[in-house]
């Protein structure tokens, strides 16, 4: 089974100035017989400091890290306003291992609103109402009709009354679910254009 993880860069709640995260990444020399020893360690170092800031990136997200993930991969969307190599260590077996620090900006982390989940959110919750009371009213209605057929003459005009009063209701209800459909339509943001280069 797959996973696809995708996020976007975000600071802490508090969001008072840039956030800072470190990470830790080790590195592999290619085995490669065409590569000398010194392109080799380079390779190795340039690796670690990759998947250091990886690491890094993944823990400000909040993603899991990609060697807990057995199948597919993590795509991390953003950027950062700064990338320090706090350290780099070569190792006995020739792996190196690197210490990073990255800094994200503050914008990252300010959430953009989503205008168009924010509307849609709105329009789902009143539909919804709108649709449970219409539930209610079009049972209410069937049992008034029920009752209007079998009623006595004595109480006749009073469930056509009631029956009168929930039809009402009904259009009511269906007008309030066509307006609330055109003001959602209003509010929502129209579509963007994207111009072209110029030849």
């Amino acid at each position: 089974m797959a996973a696809l993880v995708m996020g976007a860069l975000t600071q802490s709640a508090h969001g008072a100035g840039p956030t800072t995260t470190w990470g830790v990444g080790e590195g592999h020399p290619p085995a490669r017989a065409d590569l000398s020893p010194a392109q080799r360690r380079l390779m190795a170092r340039r690796a670690a400091e990759v998947r250091a800031l990886r690491d890094a990136l993944t823990q400000a997200v909040g993603t899991p890290r990609p060697s807990d993930i057995r199948t597919g991969h993590i795509q991390i969307q953003g950027r950062i306003a700064g990338l320090r190599v706090l350290e780099t260590q070569e190792l006995p077996d020739g792996r190196c291992r690197a210490v990073v620090e990255v800094t994200l900006p503050v914008e990252a982390g300010r959430q953009r609103p989503d205008p168009i989940g924010e509307v849609l959110t709105d329009y789902l919750q009143s539909r919804s109402d709108l649709l449970r009371s219409r539930q209610k009213c079009v049972a209410r209605q069937a049992q008034l009709e029920g009752e209007l057929g079998e009623a006595t003459a004595s109480i006749r005009q009073s469930v056509a009354a009631a029956l009168k009063a929930c039809q009402f209701d009904l259009t009511v209800i269906d007008w309030a679910l066509a307006d609330l459909e055109a003001k959602t339509v209003n509010r929502l943001p129209g579509p963007t254009t994207t111009s072209g280069p110029s030849i």
